[in-house]
């Protein structure tokens, strides 16, 4: 019975993954926040009654909920480089498997080592 020892999968493009979430869509995120948050600021003292508190109450929510957004994918973006990084020492050992098998009757067929 072989024993597959091929592990699927590419860790770089993992990372590049992880770094669009972070470097791209959390940063966008949390300028599109900074944007509320500035606009809500800049109505204070300028527009009052219940439509101006309205709508700086609006502009909080739309802050805190990006905020909230930009924490949900920079932890995706954590997690995906760390699995990149343990995929890879996987996909290592697997090599390191296949090359100094020193079982002389297991040989290496392609990704699969087969007992004779």
């Amino acid at each position: 019975m072989p024993i597959d020892t091929i592990i699927e999968g590419d860790p770089g493009s993992i990372r590049a993954s992880a770094s669009w979430l972070r470097d791209h869509l959390a940063a966008g995120v949390e300028r599109s926040a900074d944007a509320a948050y500035q606009v809500r600021n800049d109505t204070d003292g300028v527009w009052g009654g219940a439509a101006g508190s309205a709508f700086r109450a609006r502009m909080s929510a739309v802050g805190k909920a990006a905020d909230v957004f930009v924490g949900g994918a920079r932890e995706a973006a954590a997690a995906l480089a760390a699995y990149a990084d343990d995929l890879q020492t996987a996909q290592a050992g697997m090599v390191r498997a296949r090359t100094s098998s020193t079982w002389p009757s297991m040989p290496s067929v392609q990704w699969m080592c087969s007992p004779l």
